[in-house]
């Protein structure tokens, strides 16, 4: 409805933005307008089966980063294979959570799933998923959820006892995730993320992004969301710069997808766009 709204009534140029799998209900207006939909922050596969020519996105699908994970995972283990390691899974239970499971199964450590749980928008306690994981024995264990979500599982498995190694997805990788459960909860967990860290200086892309905030926003830290809008602003002035006279949507489109290994200086990988992807 409110992509709708900005359509028809707003008349917009293009559509930027968009946090969480719940992307995907706009896509069928974003298809049947044609209007261009910039860089939502959305894991469904949705998202990219098949390639829409209007969808633009830096994010990768959740099956490709938890096979990167799950390889990661498996060549850094802390311990052997030998030592049995259990792993168990806790995920939304969405696309983007179904996506991720199948891309961690398919990933080195997949072979060393045990178990797995989901868990609905509406939760508010994982007591009872994280009490049935610990049951069976596993020793590791990968989620699939916000940082929000994420703080409140770490807390939990500490409260029961859980003494698990635990490994998130993207969503947890965001600097609100240390306020909301402490330093303490936090420490020791892994997370596959497709950004820097929005406070690490050392990145020069970050530290542009910092001294950009400091002058038009000062006092206010930037966080993950916001670190990745950037980098799709660069995208979209790259693209923008590159168009002679007057731009339209389809020039937009055009010129986006003659991007190619563009640099965000560290922020993301080089980008590249193309028709297939």
């Amino acid at each position: 409805t409110a992509v709708r709204y900005l359509i028809e009534e707003e008349d917009v140029f293009a559509v930027w933005g968009d946090v969480g799998s719940g992307a995907v209900a706009a896509l069928p207006v974003f298809e049947e307008t044609g209007v261009p939909y910039l860089f939502p922050y959305a894991l469904a596969p949705d998202m990219y089966e098949p390639t829409k020519p209007n969808v633009f996105t830096i994010v990768p699908a959740s099956s490709l980063q938890e096979e990167a994970n799950g390889n990661w995972i498996a060549e850094n283990y802390p311990g052997h294979a030998e030592d049995d390691p259990k792993f168990g899974m806790l995920t939304l239970n969405s696309p983007d959570g179904a996506d991720a499971v199948k891309g961690f199964k398919a990933s080195a450590a997949g072979e060393w799933v045990v178990a797995e749980q989901q868990f609905e928008r509406t939760t508010t306690s994982w007591k009872p998923q994280l009490e049935a994981l610990k049951s069976a024995g596993v020793t590791d264990v990968m989620l699939h959820a916000s940082d929000a979500w994420t703080a409140k599982m770490l807390a939990e498995a500490q409260e029961i006892g859980f003494d698990a190694t635990f490994y998130a997805s993207t969503g947890a990788v965001t600097l609100l995730i240390f306020d909301l459960a402490g330093d303490d909860v936090v420490e020791g967990t892994h997370a596959v993320s497709i950004l820097a860290a929005a406070n690490d200086t050392e990145v020069p892309g970050v530290q542009e992004f910092l001294d950009a905030f400091a002058e038009y926003e000062p006092g206010y830290q930037p966080g993950t969301f916001a670190l990745h809008s950037w980098v799709g602003g660069l995208a979209i002035a790259e693209a923008l710069n590159q168009i002679e006279g007057t731009p339209t949507r389809e020039a937009l489109m055009e010129s986006l997808e003659s991007i190619e290994d563009f640099s965000t200086d560290g922020i993301t990988g080089n980008l590249t766009f193309t028709e297939e992807q």
